[in-house]
């Protein structure tokens, strides 16, 4: 009889499955002796809500991080708008494989590049779930009135390996970036 939410107990389902993946410039970038992060700024923006919850965080915030040239960003973010993939294009250390993540299995691939990368920077999204039941390092970039499940601190029990980074105010993430920059 649980009733007390923080007391769950965690258990990374997907911790040691293996995937495998066919794609040559997969591997290259996974071959890299660089730290590898993962990034989505956005989720679907087709999802009934997704322009409801004020959970995207505009590309251009993430050029401080992009500018740190000893780490890989792997973009997997789906609906790259133009103003987006210039900005993706200026960096050499950001790698865009949005479209080479196969439609009919993009958690597989995903679920392999993350079982591969040193971690995953996300919005509120399914990946961050994903992750937290992989045991993968995570940081969970939320909105200030974010989904309730998150709680209100740096960690959730649920899923011990994520970082929860929130707001301070009502659509500016400039804290959350911030903070994010001093950590990776």
């Amino acid at each position: 009889d649980i009733r007390d939410l923080n007391q769950v107990p965690y258990v990374p389902y997907l911790k040691n499955i293996s995937f495998e993946n066919n794609i040559p410039i997969i591997a290259n970038i996974l071959q890299s002796s660089k730290k590898k992060y993962i990034i989505n700024w956005h989720g679907n923006f087709n999802s009934g809500d997704e322009k409801y919850t004020c959970r995207d965080i505009p590309l251009y915030k993430f050029e401080e991080l992009f500018k740190k040239q000893n780490i890989i960003f792997i973009i997997v973010t789906q609906e790259i708008s133009n103003k987006e993939m210039k900005i993706l294009r200026k960096y050499k250390n950001v790698k865009n494989i949005s479209k080479i993540v196969d439609k009919e299995n993009g958690f597989e691939d995903t679920m392999y590049l993350l079982k591969h990368a040193d971690g995953l920077i996300t919005t509120d999204t399914a990946l961050a779930h994903l992750s937290g039941t992989m045991d993968i390092k995570t940081y969970v970039l939320l909105n200030k009135y974010c989904e309730w499940r998150w709680g209100t601190a740096t960690k959730t029990a649920w899923y011990p390996n994520l970082t929860l980074i929130r707001q301070q105010d009502t659509e500016n993430w400039d804290n959350v970036m911030n903070e994010l920059n001093l950590i990776i």
